[in-house]
């Protein structure tokens, strides 16, 4: 579930439900506050976890808006009331706890003593002086506080004391209550939630409490730190192995460069292989009709040694000789 931007609360201690009226509960509180999903999703986890780790049997939401928390945590048997400044938001109250909200102010002193009481995104909409007063009267009603606050929404025009956590924890301390370290981590609440309870007040008291806190934490961040480091190592040989890959993506450019290369000086051979291919062809050609030119006349001196040495050519030539004087004698 995602975490809501402020539980709506008492305004700047005056009924005026131009303040605290239905614009306000609809743009003014991250999710449109209205009886939904989102809001009974919210207040039921926020219930289970204060009824989990405080066991409250009686519980005061000081500026409970239209009762969400109050029915939430009467559903679970915990023995809750509610009151807010806004006349309006009263009277958007779920008629199973209408009995147990009302309207009111917490610059008055209020009726009970509670084991807890509840105060969510409601102090910052005071003054600073009845913001004091309001603090001193949940002290007065309770030993045990959730308290959250908005440390850096000073762009709501109702919030008129934003704070951050050390100041309400400095005030509160004067009252008697300290910051239950151990205590912090209240889910689906914002981070800047604290518990705060009464105990005695000594040097000794709070350098305890402080100190195992201080322990804690400087054990955290030597984990996060030993974390850190081992990322950072991690990282290191990730780049050392960005740098081979860098190197392996360069070796691999430049063999499918020296690849096609290779292939252009194919290609051109292939050409050059099929040109002289060609002229070979024609040369064969032309060596065949040579060969064929060749073997006629070899044919013909074959037929004319046969007709040379023959009976009939040699008697053709005695029966001659004496005609060749003849023309011989007649010529002188």
């Amino acid at each position: 579930m995602s975490q809501p931007a402020a539980d709506p609360g008492v305004g700047a201690d005056a009924h005026d439900d131009s303040l605290y009226g239905p614009y306000y509960f609809m743009h003014n509180c991250g999710v449109p506050y209205a009886d939904n999903e989102h809001w009974r999703e919210f207040f039921g986890a926020l219930a289970d976890k204060l009824i989990a780790r405080y066991r409250p049997k009686t519980l005061l939401d000081a500026g409970c808006a239209w009762g969400f928390l109050v029915r939430a945590l009467r559903q679970r048997g915990v023995e809750a009331y509610g009151l807010d400044v806004s006349k309006f938001a009263i009277s958007q109250v779920p008629d199973e706890v209408a009995d147990y909200c009302w309207e009111g102010s917490l610059l008055d002193p209020l009726p009970e003593r509670y084991d807890l009481v509840v105060c969510i995104e409601v102090i910052e909409h005071l003054g600073a002086a009845d913001g004091e007063v309001a603090l001193r009267n949940i002290c007065n009603s309770t030993d045990r506080l959730v308290l959250s606050s908005t440390p850096d929404d000073y762009g709501e025009a109702t919030h008129l004391n934003v704070q951050q956590p050390d100041y309400w924890a400095s005030m509160l301390a004067e009252l008697g209550f300290v910051h239950d370290l151990d205590g912090d981590e209240l889910s689906p609440l914002p981070h800047w939630a604290a518990v705060f309870e009464r105990v005695p007040v000594t040097a000794p008291n709070l350098v305890r409490r402080y100190e195992r806190r201080l322990w804690g934490a400087r054990q955290e961040v030597a984990a996060v730190r030993a974390n850190i480091m081992g990322l950072e190592a991690e990282l290191e040989s990730d780049r050392s192995d960005a740098d081979r890959l860098e190197e392996t993506e360069a070796e691999i450019v430049r063999l499918r460069e020296e690849q096609l290369r290779l292939r252009e000086d194919l290609l051109n051979a292939r050409d050059a292989v099929i040109g002289h291919e060609a002229a070979l062809g024609e040369a064969l050609g032309r060596l065949r009709a040579n060969e064929h030119v060749v073997n006629r006349y070899r044919d013909a001196a074959d037929r004319l040694d046969a007709v040379l040495s023959s009976q009939s050519w040699r008697l053709t030539q005695k029966a001659l000789s004496p005609y060749r004087r003849l023309r011989g004698f007649v010529g002188r």
